[in-house]
């Protein structure tokens, strides 16, 4: 998550990221990864980190694991 103290760094690395987010399948949800990152608290903190936990499992082909830090992600988001 963004903490605040350069914005300039933090708008270069999202718009980065979206540039290979397009590479990426639509189910790996980096624009929500990028939303989570974005803010600066502690809940969004954990969300983002969910976030790409999540990135790496899919593209491990570990659907399992996708499914459980799903199931996490929701809990943080509700």
């Amino acid at each position: 998550a963004v903490d605040g103290s350069d914005q300039a760094t933090a708008d270069e690395v999202g718009a980065e990221i979206t540039v290979l987010a397009r590479h990426l399948p639509e189910n790996f949800r980096v624009n929500d990864l990028l939303e989570a990152a974005r803010d600066n608290s502690d809940r969004s903190a954990q969300l983002a980190k969910l976030y790409i936990d999540r990135c790496f499992r899919l593209s491990a082909g570990d659907a399992v694991a996708a499914i459980e830090l799903e199931a996490q992600i929701q809990l943080l988001k509700d």
